[in-house]
């Protein structure tokens, strides 16, 4: 009894550490430097995978499904999500520059400000997307490639957006 006393005492009196660590505990390709995986992540389907904190760059992406992904912090310079299925997908944070979105199918996905520095949204439907903050959907609305229709939504970019 004394020593579940004790054990209380310690567990009360003992300071909270903030955790560092990707939530989900490393769950998939979470904290995967995904260059080094044997494996091809085009034409695939990924459905409610974690790649949160991955290292992407560079990394091919194309003609995938990826609904309800997580890429939480991911690293994704110059990647490409051609032609993928993006629906409910967290970009919260993640590293876009220079990535490529052309003709995605997007509804619903999550993008911080890091969506300014995509190379290419050419047909991308982001309807009902959320960007934040969301001061920046008036410069994302000034990009030049936004007025194609997505071929398989028929959505045009801008207006997916609900560009003025």
């Amino acid at each position: 009894l004394a020593s579940m006393a004790a054990l209380i005492l310690f567990n009360v009196s003992s300071p909270i550490l903030p955790a560092h660590a990707i939530s989900g505990g490393g769950l998939d390709y979470a904290s995967a430097e995904l260059s080094k995986k044997d494996m091809s992540f085009s034409n695939g389907n990924f459905s409610k995978k974690d790649f949160s904190a991955s290292i992407g760059n560079g990394i091919n992406f194309s003609n995938s499904v990826f609904n309800g992904a997580r890429f939480f912090k991911a690293q994704l310079k110059n990647a490409d999500f051609t032609n993928s299925a993006l629906a409910g997908v967290s970009f919260e944070e993640a590293i876009l520059d220079g990535a490529v979105f052309k003709n995605v199918v997007a509804p619903s996905s999550y993008f911080s400000d890091s969506i300014l520095a995509v190379k290419d949204l050419t047909g991308a439907d982001l309807s009902e997307a959320l960007v934040s903050p969301e001061s920046i959907i008036s410069k994302l609305c000034e990009r030049k490639d936004l007025d194609v229709e997505n071929p398989k939504t028929g959505v045009v970019t801008r207006e997916s957006l609900m560009c003025p």
